[in-house]
Formats: C-alpha cells, sequence, structure tokens
C-alpha cells in the first residue's frame, strides 16, 4: 500500500513538473516574470493568466489551550496550459490546472500529514479577484 502512495505522489510531481518546466526549456507564449513589476491591491491578490505558473500560500504556528502545538501550511497553485491570448474553441477548453497542497505537523507527536488536489482551473476562482471575470466567462 506504502509503495503504490509513493508511486502515485512520484507520478504527481513529475506531472506537475512536466506543465511548468518542459514548456519553459521550449518556449512560451506566456509572459515571463521579471524584476520591477509594480504590485497594486486589490487587482494582485487574484490571478494573472499571462503568467505561466503562480501561486499563493499561507502558513502558521497553533497553540491548543492545553499547549499541543501545530505548524501548517496551505498552497494553491495555477499553473497555465493555453496562453491568454489564443481564443478558446469553447468554454471546456483546458486553460489552466489548479493544484493544492495542504501540510500540518503535529509537533508534540512529532506527526505530519500532508494532502495535494490536482483540478481543472475554473474561471469562478478567477471571479473572486477580478470583476471583469464575472462578465467573460
Amino acid at each position: 500500500m506504502q509503495n503504490a502512495k509513493c508511486r502515485t505522489i512520484d507520478l504527481n510531481v513529475w506531472i506537475f513538473s512536466a506543465f511548468c518546466l518542459l514548456p519553459s526549456a521550449l518556449g512560451s507564449d506566456f509572459q515571463p516574470a521579471l524584476p520591477g513589476y509594480e504590485f497594486e491591491f486589490p487587482r494582485d491578490h487574484g490571478s494573472h493568466d499571462q503568467y505561466r505558473t503562480e501561486w499563493w500560500y499561507f502558513t502558521g504556528h497553533l497553540r491548543t489551550e492545553k499547549g499541543q502545538r501545530f505548524g501548517f501550511e496551505v498552497t494553491f497553485f495555477r499553473v497555465g496550459v493555453t496562453p491568454p491570448d489564443v481564443p478558446p474553441g469553447s468554454r471546456w477548453d483546458l486553460r489552466n490546472l489548479a493544484l493544492a497542497h495542504f501540510a500540518i505537523t503535529d509537533v508534540t507527536r512529532g506527526r505530519f500529514r500532508y494532502y495535494e488536489k490536482l483540478n481543472r482551473y475554473f474561471n469562478a476562482l478567477r471571479a473572486q479577484a477580478d470583476p471583469q471575470a464575472k462578465a467573460n466567462p
């Protein structure tokens, strides 16, 4: 059972790496992330489809009333599959992948757990930070 789980994790890492690294080596119609970008909020809280890969993460430490300690991390990734300037053929075209990773460490007991998820990205996620996305599904 453990070997099958490790193979599944290895396969997920390989697939994620292929989407992120292989297109970079072959050239890309996505904009490169370069120094000097001027951040502006709330615009930059959301997705930037002109870039191939971006992520948002939260980390923290927790302590229960009984003194039990935990550390956590949750990361959300968006990986561009089709550049934004390519017109969609249908509403079902695969434009982006959405990945999530959650990890929690029970410091007191010395236990570590994590969970990963991979889905198609959809406009409802983007619409949370970009009002124009609601008008242009």
